[in-house]
């Protein structure tokens, strides 16, 4: 299933999230592990590239994301912004078709202030 098409494109398959820049440059020269030009010569930007993620730990990116987007207020311009790219680069109908249940739902939900010190990586 792809999610998403254009210049990003996001697809899963049965285990994985692929995901693919079309220019091949996906900022990862702003990383902090990032090697520098000279230590990575062949990295020049110029070929489409990507890299598949199990889709275990993108289903826990997502739902981490969610609540940091719930807390943030940012979580219905989000669906909006998704919802209005069906059937152009973005293929979700699920998501199209319940946005506004998706956004009252999510809205109406109030989250506890977290303890950062209690966090693991």
């Amino acid at each position: 299933m792809s999610y998403m098409r254009g210049r990003h494109y996001l697809w899963r398959d049965d285990a994985r999230l692929h995901i693919w820049a079309a220019d091949g440059y996906d900022g990862w020269d702003d990383s902090v592990w990032a090697a520098p030009p000279d230590q990575n010569p062949e990295a020049d930007g110029a070929r489409a590239s990507g890299v598949s993620i199990p889709m275990a730990v993108i289903d826990e990116f997502v739902v981490a994301r969610i609540a940091q987007m719930i807390d943030e207020g940012f979580v219905a311009s989000a669906i909006e912004r998704a919802a209005a790219k069906h059937g152009r680069n973005f293929s979700c109908q699920l998501l199209a078709s319940n946005a506004e249940r998706l956004i009252g739902a999510l809205q109406r939900i109030v989250l506890e202030v977290a303890d950062d010190s209690e966090t693991t990586d």
